[in-house]
């Protein structure tokens, strides 16, 4: 249940989600997704996706922005982080388990998937971290043309967080949509937990990709610009649809932070929902 902290965090951002919901609004895409529940209580869940270039973006700091991609996320109060473009023990990255470090600078639980292995005398892959305690972990690989691709699943006390970034030809993209979804009906299709998806899909929100996604899942996050300098939306989080009840009280694009200059910590932008779920 909500504490004070979040409640006064959530009810400001209510109002901002509104205006956001209503200026990137979509009447097409309004077609392929169910409305949420507004008078819904329950159980507050605030997730963030984050495509953090291997923390190399910021070349002021060529050691990696560790401590300030760690500061922002912390300053965001999240219960769960997916983060796309991760290094493990790289020669580029001077060997560092990239995802540990972050997570340790906040105390964080973790878990991380190889998508490419080996490379660079490590691995390249997707990850998550959260200070909520974590249940177990797989990952998964999916059709892919140009690098190999695949998906990270968590498994929390009350739902089931999926990472993932998307790549190749829109007709690949599609396929992997696919392949996630059915990965996911077979492992989780009788259970009653939600299932969250949050990742770099390399897809607009009304490409063949998404609308392949939307058959399936609920769009929770907005349809604004997530690319540093840019004007597309390619990062998301999503709802596995079940037909259960839901509530947004907050989504928006973390463009910026008193903690970092956020069009220099990475070519993406965090994406963060706020969501209640019975």
């Amino acid at each position: 249940m909500m504490n004070m902290k979040h409640f006064l965090k959530y009810f400001s951002g209510i109002v901002i989600s509104v205006i956001i919901l209503v200026a990137c609004g979509n009447s097409e895409l309004e077609d392929y997704l169910p409305a949420p529940e507004n008078n819904l209580s329950g159980d507050t869940i605030r997730l963030i996706s984050y495509n953090v270039y291997h923390f190399g973006y910021n070349t002021a700091l060529p050691d990696g922005n560790y401590q300030v991609i760690a500061d922002v996320l912390k300053d965001l109060d999240p219960d769960v982080v997916c983060i796309q473009e991760l290094d493990s023990v790289t020669t580029r990255t001077k060997g560092v388990y990239q995802l540990q470090r972050m997570a340790d600078l906040n105390f964080w639980n973790y878990r991380f998937a190889s998508n490419i292995k080996p490379y660079q005398g490590g691995s390249y892959g997707v990850g998550v971290a959260t200070p909520k305690s974590i249940q177990k972990s797989s990952s998964y690989l999916l059709t892919s043309e140009d690098e190999q691709r695949g998906f990270l699943i968590v498994e929390f006390d009350k739902y089931i967080v999926v990472c993932t970034h998307f790549g190749g030809s829109e007709e690949v993209r599609t396929v992997q949509a696919q392949e996630l979804t059915a990965k996911i009906k077979e492992l989780y299709g009788n259970l009653a937990k939600p299932v969250f998806l949050g990742g770099d899909l390399n897809s607009t929100p009304m490409s063949n990709t998404m609308k392949e996604l939307y058959k399936n899942w609920i769009l929770i996050s907005g349809q604004e610009n997530t690319v540093s300098g840019g004007n597309r939306c390619i990062d998301y989080l999503l709802m596995y649809n079940r037909g259960n009840p839901y509530k947004i009280l907050e989504s928006k694009v973390i463009g910026t932070s008193s903690k970092g200059n956020m069009p220099i910590e990475s070519d993406h932008f965090p994406v963060m929902v706020t969501i209640i779920i019975p």
